[in-house]
């Protein structure tokens, strides 16, 4: 068994629609294959993961999905990754294990959440009692529709 870890060189730009601000996120992780591979097989194998990790973010981004809501669909862009993987040749397992912002991203979303409350255009930390309804069910990104469960997973919306 083969095993090395991969992360981002450069950061992969991400849109929040809930602040309208756009961050830079940079991730990494560990990838497993039972084969005996060469440094340029993992080279392959390192394009075809971050080639998946943009593609997951993008799906999620379009789903409108805040970016400190990321970490929660981390299988589902594990997933999205070892598809792309899988389909430049490679039978490997990818983990992530951290999905974080830069400091400049972390700042400019902070002033934007500020900016948003003070605005009174974004409610304060949902609490127990006065919940946000999410537009989008956090768990299968579907259409978060009018109940307390999404209709398509099942999941607690509220």
């Amino acid at each position: 068994m083969t095993r090395f870890p991969w992360g981002t060189m450069a950061p992969i730009p991400y849109g929040d629609a809930k602040y309208n601000v756009k961050v830079n996120m940079r991730a990494n992780g560990m990838i497993e294959t039972e084969a005996d591979i060469d440094e340029n097989q993992k080279t392959g194998i390192k394009a075809a993961v971050l080639l998946g990790l943009a593609d997951g973010l993008a799906k999620l981004a379009s789903q409108c999905i805040p970016s400190e809501q990321i970490i929660a669909h981390k299988r589902d862009i594990e997933e999205t990754i070892r598809q792309k993987v899988s389909s430049a040749g490679y039978d490997t397992r990818v983990t992530i294990n951290s999905i974080t912002c830069d400091e400049a991203s972390r700042n400019a979303l902070e002033e934007a959440k500020n900016k948003a409350m003070t605005a009174g255009t974004v409610a304060p930390a949902a609490t127990a009692s006065s919940a946000v309804r999410p537009k989008f069910c956090p768990n299968c990104g579907s259409p978060a529709g009018a109940g307390n469960f999404c209709t398509n997973c099942g999941s607690r919306l509220i």
